[in-house]
C-alpha cells in the first residue's frame, strides 16, 4: 500500500490493518491480553433543572488495553489514522494510562509509535515491529 492509499484510511481500518496485527505478532494473546475500544469514563452528568443525563459524546476510551492477565492492565495504545504524526495521540494514551493506574501508553498511526513509560518519563520512536512482548512489557 503506498503513501497516498495509506491517507485515506480511517483509524478503525490502521487499527484493522497495521495495528492489530503488530500487536499480535508481537505475541500477545487476543481473546485474553488484547481489550479494543474499552470505556474509561461513561461522559460528563449535564444537569438542566431537575433533568440529568450523560453527555456521550465526551465519554472516553481507549482504542486498546493491553492486560498481562485478564484484569491486569499494564499498557493503552491510542489510535490514530495516517494524517496526523503519532505525537498526537501520545498525550491522549498518557491520559488514559493515569486514569488506569497502568505503568505504559502507546500511540500509533500504523507507521511508528512513540513509546512512553509513565514511570521511566521517556519517549523515543519504535517502528511497528518493535512492539514489545507481553512478559517484557511488565518489567519495563
Amino acid at each position: 500500500m503506498d503513501e497516498k492509499e495509506k491517507k485515506k484510511l480511517s483509524e478503525s481500518d490502521i487499527c484493522d490493518l497495521f495495528i492489530s496485527p503488530a500487536i499480535r505478532n508481537a505475541g500477545w494473546e487476543p481473546m485474553t491480553q488484547i481489550r479494543r475500544e474499552v470505556t474509561l469514563t461513561p461522559g460528563p452528568v449535564v444537569v438542566r433543572g431537575n433533568m440529568s443525563s450523560r453527555n456521550k459524546k465526551k465519554k472516553k476510551f481507549a482504542d486498546y488495553v493491553l492486560s498481562w492477565e485478564p484484569s491486569v492492565p499494564i499498557g493503552v495504545v491510542e489510535a490514530k489514522d495516517n494524517n496526523v504524526g503519532v505525537g498526537h495521540g501520545m498525550q491522549q494514551a498518557l491520559g488514559y494510562a493515569n486514569l488506569l493506574e497502568i505503568p505504559s501508553a502507546f500511540s500509533s498511526n500504523g507507521e511508528t509509535g512513540p513509546h512512553r513509560a509513565n514511570l521511566e518519563d521517556a519517549q523515543r520512536e519504535r517502528p511497528r515491529s518493535g512492539r514489545r512482548r507481553p512478559n517484557r512489557l511488565e518489567c519495563r
